[in-house]
């Protein structure tokens, strides 16, 4: 079977639209962030990948940020969602170490790219917040004793679908909390510190509600 060749003017063209998608999302994002660290220190990265979670294309704001971007959504299709469940709408964040993520103030936000039907890659972009929860502001306490300290934990989870935001579920109640069988009933935004320093976050679907969330990662 003959292989394609393609001519290297079309590789730049194609090459260069794609880093400017990128360039796009960044764009998009520093007009629109809520963080600090994400508006103007440009704590943020993007990229757009195939279907198979290879990068194909990134940002120029923190390029060290995209070695794991790569992995963590190779996790998430290996461990979570296949490439083959995927369905436009979908929105998938995490920030967990031990799922790809780097530290936790770091959220990781994927989706998909369809076209007539099929799943063409996924675009995914990381941003600093400003505070996760965690023994100390900002979510850097030196003196943590293990990750239950720093802030919310988050395994891979979808947030949006189609159809609208349907916001972490109780799948993940096992990493984000050192309580899982504790459910708390009030919002993250207004846990005392000594809450946050014992429990991290919530564990279950009720106190991750999504505009908890929403308000914690971007206040």
């Amino acid at each position: 079977m003959a292989s394609a060749t393609v001519d290297p003017f079309t590789v730049e063209i194609v090459r260069n639209a794609l880093d400017a998608i990128c360039e796009q999302m960044s764009t998009t994002i520093e007009r629109t962030a809520y963080s600090t660290l994400i508006r103007d220190i440009l704590d943020f990265s993007t990229a757009l990948f195939d279907a198979r979670g290879r990068i194909i294309a990134q940002g120029s704001r923190i390029p060290a940020h995209l070695n794991t971007m790569g992995p963590a959504l190779e996790t998430v299709l290996a461990r979570y969602l296949p490439a083959a469940e995927w369905q436009p709408g979908d929105v998938v964040v995490l920030n967990d170490p031990y799922h790809g993520a780097q530290h936790l103030p770091d959220v990781f936000t994927l989706l998909p790219i369809f076209h007539e039907g099929a799943l063409l890659g996924f675009a995914g972009c990381m941003g600093h917040q400003i505070d996760v929860g965690g023994r100390a502001a900002g979510s850097f306490g030196g003196d943590a004793t293990d990750i239950f300290n720093e802030g919310l934990r988050l395994p891979p989870v979808k947030l949006y679908e189609e159809a609208g935001r349907i916001g972490p579920s109780s799948t993940s109640s096992a990493r984000t909390s050192a309580s899982p069988t504790r459910p708390w009933a009030i919002s993250p935004r207004r846990w005392p510190r000594s809450t946050w320093a014992s429990a991290s976050c919530a564990a279950s679907s009720r106190a991750t509600a999504p505009g908890s969330l929403r308000r914690r990662w971007t206040s």
